[in-house]
């Protein structure tokens, strides 16, 4: 399915991601934040004036972003270069490793901490094959140092409310995986929701089930929330209802589909709905080629500049 799919992606305007860039993006503006986003967006201005570059190209090359903040800072860029360097080996969980060597392994296979730069809005679906890919991107999804609800002290301004929505079967396997980045998750499954809410209208049913989750309280809350669309695959249903509505557009959201058990009609109308796909390697079929499987790969719907 992999190759059918990317080839009908790329004629809808998807391309493959740079993801190494994203991950540097992410870091330079996570760094920034320091300065209060006012000064923040200044201070990239005059960078992008400086160097003849597009803010988003800048913010996307770790030696032109270094620069920029030097020549516009001098030493007091120091402070700001520290936390961008963290921040980047935070992302992708590689604290023993330099800089270089950290955006090379990034090079080779990101897919987690693709996973971890997931923001309010973006919408991704996974296609995989083996569910350990699965947990370790839903791992880094719901990894507490990313989920944006939190301050960077650990304490919550904005609350968070996160959820899984998974089939009897795949719960018992992710549940831990879940419950190991953070404890707030709930985790449901289609058979309940359709107890609740019905099999005819389950899209519908999830929509307000997650609404729900979005009330009581006090004060705003945001929505990071995955789903598996395998088990509505199998039995014809639309995984769409209720995306276009609210909580689903500015919320945060990882649909995942399995390779095997979803034709390619089906994963095409699904991948359309996300700005983000992501593949699975692929097993190699040389038995001396080094490792089992080919890097994910990652594509993105191409947004006007």
């Amino acid at each position: 399915m992999h190759g059918d799919l990317q080839r009908l992606l790329i004629q809808k305007g998807y391309a493959p991601l740079d993801v190494r860039g994203r991950v540097v993006s992410h870091a330079a503006l996570s760094s920034l934040a320091v300065l209060g986003q006012p000064s923040a967006h200044v201070l990239l201005y005059h960078m992008s004036c400086d160097s003849g570059m597009q803010e988003r190209d800048l913010l996307a090359s770790r030696a032109e972003f270094e620069k920029g903040l030097q020549s516009m800072l001098g030493l007091g860029a120091d402070i700001i270069l520290k936390e961008f360097w963290d921040r980047i080996r935070r992302l992708t969980s590689t604290a023993d490793l330099g800089i270089d060597e950290t955006l090379d392994a990034i090079g080779k296979d990101g897919a987690v901490a693709f996973a971890r730069t997931l923001d309010y809005g973006d919408h991704a679906l996974v296609i995989y094959r083996t569910h350990s890919f699965l947990e370790k991107m839903l791992a880094g999804f719901f990894d507490p140092l990313y989920t944006g609800g939190d301050d960077d002290d650990g304490s919550s301004n904005i609350r968070e409310a996160r959820a899984v929505v998974v089939d009897d079967g795949i719960k018992l396997v992710l549940t831990p995986v879940v419950a190991a980045t953070t404890a707030t998750t709930i985790t449901t499954t289609y058979q309940q929701l359709c107890k609740r809410y019905g099999t005819a209208e389950i899209g519908e049913g999830i929509g307000r089930w997650t609404q729900e989750l979005r009330q009581g309280g006090k004060g705003p809350v945001r929505l990071r929330i995955a789903k598996d669309d395998t088990w509505l695959a199998q039995r014809g249903l639309a995984a769409d209802q209720g995306m276009e509505k609210q909580p689903w557009t500015d919320a945060a959201v990882v649909c995942a589909l399995d390779a095997g058990r979803a034709d390619l009609e089906y994963a095409f109308k699904l991948a359309e709905l996300h700005r983000f796909v992501v593949f699975e390697g692929e097993e190699k079929e040389e038995e001396n080629e080094e490792g089992s499987a080919s890097p994910s790969i990652v594509f993105a719907r191409s947004l006007p500049p």
